[in-house]
């Protein structure tokens, strides 16, 4: 009853600028993986999805192209491709596909053939890639962006070579540590301190960047809660000039919150909770293990896009185990943010009730409205959340 009312509220809040609706178009209902990309793949000025072995071509995504051999995987089980992205990682002008595998395998990237009909080369390029929250950003402050993970207890990051087929050689920035290992959760990158250099969050604290290669980057410890959750974001929510972080508290139960850098340390502020009469907007949802961190509506203010990663851990046989509600509805919603008279206020909105997000969230402007759509991939499906307005 009480996930009955919920969906009930969630679904009617009222916006605080033009209302933000949505059309979901769902391009596959198998389950090949746990994220994608949204990239102009054909160059044809048309943005398109990247998502498991296909890519989709915009605006209408009803055709699809092979990139590797598409098997479907039970979704009782688990995918090998848990992240997708699709930079141009030779430099060649096209997107390509890199994909980091399952926790503790490995990392390669598919090359585009220029628009052609040939086959997308695969070149390997780490053999261990731990942590479940896995980035490609740019952590060392040079405009390019790595991959951000860790391997041997310490985190780090891997750049490409000269020769980008060639293996990424993996460089640790923290002293190896037996709490951090292939299924770690939690993990992002922005700048804590405000001295305009990217440094890295994960579940002990942030990890200060020293501003030059191969210095010391210092640990400053934050109370963070729970087992770790999963992307993790720095900015001001209050509007008080100190940059800030939100995180969700464990990627596979419940909890969100942001956490306050004040003068005398970090205080919590809880946003989602499992008791509904402390959670925003009376929502309670587990597993948001996948989450992305952008202006939604356009007000000026970020907001925060998440969902359910549907069987994150999936029941036995006989339909139980698994996550705290692991068979509740795969929901996606987005938080809008506002400040009131120095207050944070997080309004739960509905993106769609059945799809969910997996490992990773992705996000781009499929229909050039200027507005950001989102695309998920899970044991649901493959679906593309397109934003639309409403006068």
């Amino acid at each position: 009853m009480k996930l009955i009312a919920t969906l009930i509220l969630f679904s009617t809040l009222p916006g605080l600028t033009a209302e933000v609706s949505w059309e979901t178009k769902k391009l596959s209902d198998k389950f090949y993986s746990e994220g994608g990309a949204i990239a102009d793949m054909n160059k044809d000025g048309k943005m398109d999805i990247v998502s498991g072995p296909f890519w989709y071509e915009g605006p209408d995504f009803k055709v699809q192209h092979e990139i590797y051999e598409a098997k479907a995987v039970d979704p009782h089980g688990y995918s090998d491709a848990f992240l997708e992205f699709a930079p141009d990682i030779n430099g060649d002008g096209w997107p390509d596909v890199l994909i980091i595998s399952w926790p503790g395998k490995g990392a390669w990237w598919l090359e585009n053939p220029k628009g052609g009909t040939t086959a997308w080369v695969k070149h390997p390029i780490m053999d261990v890639v731990d942590c479940e929250s896995p980035l490609f950003t740019d952590l060392t402050g040079d405009g390019k962006p790595e991959i951000v993970c860790a391997q041997n207890g310490s985190y780090g990051y891997a750049s490409p070579p000269a020769d980008p087929t060639q293996p990424w050689p993996f460089v640790a920035i923290t002293p190896p540590d037996k709490s951090v290992f292939r299924y770690t959760h939690g993990q992002g990158v922005g700048d804590v301190d405000g001295d305009g250099l990217p440094d890295l969050i994960e579940k002990r604290g942030w990890w200060k960047n020293p501003g030059k290669a191969g210095g010391e980057w210092t640990l400053h410890p934050i109370p963070f809660k729970g087992n770790g959750g999963a992307q993790m974001y720095v900015y001001d929510f209050n509007g008080d000039g100190k940059n800030d972080i939100i995180s969700v508290i464990d990627a596979h139960a419940y909890g969100l919150s942001w956490f306050e850098q004040a003068a005398d340390g970090w205080i919590e502020h809880p946003i989602l909770t499992k008791d509904a009469a402390t959670s925003a907007g009376g929502l309670v949802i587990a597993q948001m293990h996948g989450v992305d961190f952008l202006d939604v509506d356009g007000d000026g203010i970020k907001d925060l896009i998440t969902g359910k990663r549907f069987w994150a851990h999936p029941p036995g046989a006989d339909g139980k185990g698994g996550d705290p509600g692991v068979n509740d509805p795969a929901l996606l919603f987005w938080l809008k943010i506002t400040r009131e008279g120095g207050v944070v206020k997080f309004t739960p909105k509905m993106i769609h009730s059945d799809s969910g997000v997996g490992v990773m969230l992705a996000s781009g402007d499929v229909n050039g409205d200027g507005f950001p759509d989102f695309l998920t991939a899970n044991k649901k499906g493959t679906f593309i959340h397109i934003q639309k307005r409403e006068p």
